[in-house]
């Protein structure tokens, strides 16, 4: 039984034939150019699937979105790093123009669930998910289950409070998202240093010895210690699985993540924490269509 799965992500948006097992058999990129609003994208998602060679043969479509889901009403009441999106009926606008059963998922809680059933989590029985891309997204995974919450905003990490030592200009609230994202990276890179255009600037000059963006990565992995470490304490997972375009480049430092975290616990939970990086090569797309093949399952 062959599926449709949909990443669409800040940045770029990803679609694919993926099987039940969550084998990738065909894919597609584009760029999700969300400035020009909703219906730009929608029409764009929808082209974008109907020019996959398996699209007739899917049995249903799975869609991860980024920002909390309206699952009792298929809406979609804002993204968080999309603009332009409120209450939008994602669900029922897709099944017109695909003929097919759409189930949506959190972007975050999609790629966790992947990634604990059959990826770095798997085996764990409480698996926490970060991804830290354009934007920062959690995913609890308890027992086999995503944890979505009553309102569909559980494990939000982006908005956990956290100080900061930028006071200048902010990107918006003292949050996770706007002190450890790609996003945030950029800006901060912008502010302090001439010639910087995004985050992988910042990275490359990182490299070169750059003392004001080793202080911006440096600020940016004292925020995501201080995140884990709040999550820790009210959750306490067996594993921290991250993910994300802006993890790539921060594979680097997952061993000062971990000591960095570990000093703002006890020594006992300290020695317990375990980070890794994601392993599967597109979590987002695989999730969601775990999550529809779980949901045709039991409705069997």
């Amino acid at each position: 039984m062959n599926f449709i799965g949909i990443d669409l992500g800040g940045t770029n948006l990803r679609v694919g034939i993926i099987d039940e097992r969550g084998r990738i058999l065909e894919k597609k990129t584009a760029t999700t150019e969300g400035d020009k609003g909703p219906e730009f994208v929608i029409n764009k998602i929808i082209d974008t699937v109907r020019s996959l060679e398996g699209f007739s043969d899917a049995v249903a479509v799975g869609i991860g979105v980024p920002g909390a889901v309206d699952y009792e009403n298929g809406l979609i009441p804002c993204f968080t790093n999309i603009p332009g999106w409120e209450d939008v009926k994602l669900k029922t606008l897709l099944e017109e123009a695909f003929g097919k059963k759409v189930y949506l998922e959190n972007d975050a809680n999609a790629a966790g669930y992947s990634e604990a059933i059959i990826g770095a989590g798997k085996g764990c029985n409480i698996v926490q998910y970060m991804t830290i891309s354009t934007g920062v997204g959690g995913g609890l995974i308890i027992d086999g289950k995503v944890i979505r919450g009553q309102s569909g905003n559980a494990s939000e990490i982006a908005k956990i409070i956290l100080p900061s030592k930028y006071d200048f200009d902010k990107v918006g609230d003292s949050n996770l998202e706007n002190l450890a994202s790609g996003t945030a990276i950029g800006h901060f890179g912008r502010k302090l240093i001439d010639g910087v255009d995004d985050a992988s600037d910042v990275f490359r000059l990182y490299g070169e010895g750059h003392l004001l963006a080793m202080d911006i990565i440096d600020h940016a992995l004292e925020s995501l210690a201080r995140g884990i470490s709040n999550i820790s304490f009210v959750v306490e997972p067996d594993i921290f699985v991250l993910g994300g375009g802006v993890m790539n480049s921060l594979k680097p430092f997952l061993g000062e993540l971990m000591n960095r975290a570990r000093t703002y616990m006890p020594k006992r939970m300290g020695e317990r924490l375990k980070i890794v990086p994601g392993i599967l090569e597109e979590p987002g797309m695989i999730g969601v269509v775990l999550v529809a093949a779980e949901l045709i399952k039991n409705t069997d």
